[in-house]
């Protein structure tokens, strides 16, 4: 940061794919491109999508969906760091549940979709 106006710790969940989008934003380039990321600066909710050994990761609004491709099987606050409580079933939590498995199962179709059919950059 040239200005000197970035200071202190942003403790936001990144993603590598966001660094493409903070660098612009930092450059002031307004540029269309397609990418996965978001920029770390914006006041945007964070969400990252993850997978390891055919499971998928979504995380999102301070919880951790594990989706198997079919459904959730467990859902933890990030604050559980040992995964100790599955909040999979919890009322309280429906609705953000919900919401994340919704979001993330549209961004793996878009980025299969992109993939698939070769559309990974903007017209």
């Amino acid at each position: 940061d040239p200005q000197g106006e970035l200071k202190g710790v942003n403790t936001k969940m990144a993603k590598h794919s966001d660094i493409p989008s903070t660098l612009l934003s930092l450059l002031g380039d307004t540029v269309e491109v397609l990418n996965f990321g978001q920029d770390l600066f914006s006041e945007n909710k964070s969400f990252s999508v993850n997978t390891r050994s055919g499971q998928y990761y979504f995380r999102s609004d301070s919880l951790l969906v594990q989706f198997n491709g079919e459904e959730s099987e467990y859902v933890y606050l990030e604050s559980d760091s040992m995964l100790n409580k599955n909040l999979r079933n919890n009322p309280i939590y429906k609705l953000k549940i919900e919401g994340i498995l919704k979001k993330g199962k549209a961004y793996l179709q878009q980025y299969s979709y992109r993939i698939n059919n070769g559309k990974m950059l903007p017209k």
